[in-house]
């Protein structure tokens, strides 16, 4: 199994799994490693689903 590095994705884009069991695709910016939604960051707090506020991630150890 190949081990992936900070940056990489596959064909520019990484595979997100939502809560009603669907997955999406989303473009990876590949100078800074960003995943996108529309022209912005999806963690970016102005991003309508987050309401304003920053989310809570939380990675594991």
């Amino acid at each position: 199994m190949k081990t992936l590095r900070k940056y990489d994705s596959y064909e520019r884009k990484v595979v997100a799994l939502m809560s009603d069991n669907s997955a999406r695709t989303f473009p990876v910016d590949m100078k800074t490693g960003r995943i996108l939604h529309g022209a912005k960051d999806l963690f970016d707090p102005s991003q309508p689903f987050w309401h304003g506020k920053a989310p809570v991630v939380v990675w594991p150890e």
